[in-house]
């Protein structure tokens, strides 16, 4: 299962996060860097 998400700040890194954590591979869009969400696993572009 694959998961987008646009904005990627206090909840959308959240989401991002628990998504991760349950086997989804999640693409993700931010305005400004999150690194701590690429060493997490999210593909940020």
């Amino acid at each position: 299962m694959e998961l987008t998400i646009i904005g990627l700040g206090k909840i959308g890194g959240n989401i991002a996060k628990q998504a991760v954590e349950k086997g989804i591979t999640v693409y993700g869009k931010a305005r400004s860097p999150k690194p701590e969400l690429e060493k997490f696993g999210v593909q940020i572009f």
